[in-house]
């Protein structure tokens, strides 16, 4: 046990130097970028086959869609990171978010979490005020799904018996119970950091912090809705009357991601919930190409806006 204990911390220290840093964040961003192509491979013959008619304004409207919700993502992470008295710049905020938002792309949490842990202990940030923040951001986006899902049930009739109410019901009161018990976080990392020799957290959200970012976060579920419906809306015609349902496929299929995220044997569980749901609004083969092509589209733009923020060096 003291061998493996040496060993990881050996890898850490050597990990933490700066050319490893870009050395695993270059990684990080290639593997993205295969799994996108790996995607565009696997479903080449529906790809190939689809009679392809753009609506180019459309396609526009969900890239437009994409980069405000991108960029409300980052708003919600800093809020939750200045509510934890993180005080760096908004810059080095959004290019570490990108960063690390890309390694989500890869099957297990581990390079999407250690990336972001790495990125900010380059400008002295203690991990542990990092993963707290990375907590609070998991729980409050869980939680406002949910509850969006719920009150979205009256309006979206069409998918009602096919989206299972029981587990987000119970997974959202679950987040209800720790986000008005702000402590019950604070206490349960603290514990754990206890054991393991480390300061505690001497910050926390306040209510009032939880609350606005609560609703940052439902205003990013929905803004992902539109994401997909333009995306939808710019090869298949969809009716207006129609937002709602493509506003809770992606926010179900979002959560589904969430949890099979951290299952590493559940690769592609998101896409295969998202294609069934869409299936209900759409023939199969437009579902499948949808499916492909949201995932190639939003990874597109997060390797663009990396690239940008890439050019920005700390002072």
């Amino acid at each position: 046990m003291i061998s493996i204990k040496n060993t990881l911390k050996n890898g850490l220290h050597v990990l933490q130097q700066p050319k490893w840093h870009r050395l695993v964040l270059a990684c990080l961003i290639t593997l993205s970028l295969l799994i996108a192509a790996w995607v565009v491979i696997r479903d080449w013959s529906n790809l190939k086959n689809y009679g392809w008619q753009f609506n180019w304004l459309h396609l526009m409207m969900s890239s437009l869609s994409y980069t405000l919700a991108l960029f409300l993502a980052i708003f919600s992470w800093i809020s939750i990171m200045y509510a934890l008295n993180v005080r760096i710049s908004w810059k080095i905020h959004v290019q570490y978010y990108i960063y690390s938002w890309m390694a989500r792309r890869l099957p297990t949490a581990v390079p999407f979490v250690a990336s972001r842990v790495m990125l900010y202990e380059k400008v002295g940030l203690a991990r542990r005020l990092t993963l707290t923040g990375m907590l609070w951001e998991q729980i409050l986006q869980v939680v406002s799904g949910g509850i969006l899902i719920i009150l979205m049930f009256p309006f979206t009739s069409i998918v009602n018996g096919n989206i299972p109410l029981i587990p987000v019901i119970i997974t959202t009161l679950i987040g209800i119970i720790l986000i008005t018990q702000p402590s019950l976080i604070t206490k349960g990392v603290n514990y754990v950091l206890i054991r393991w020799g480390k300061e505690p957290i001497r910050y926390s959200l306040s209510r009032n912090a939880i609350l606005s970012v609560f609703f940052l976060y439902v205003l990013l579920w929905l803004m992902g809705g539109f994401i997909l419906f333009f995306m939808i809306h710019s090869l298949y015609s969809l009716e207006w009357s129609i937002l709602p349902v493509v506003i809770q496929i992606w926010t179900f299929t979002g959560l589904v991601g969430f949890f099979s995220f951290l299952v590493p044997v559940s690769l592609g569980l998101s896409d295969i919930s998202m294609t069934a749901l869409l299936t209900l609004i759409m023939p199969l083969s437009v579902a499948l190409i949808v499916v492909v092509l949201i995932r190639v589209w939003i990874t597109a733009h997060e390797f663009f806006w990396a690239l940008v923020f890439s050019r920005y060096k700390r002072g």
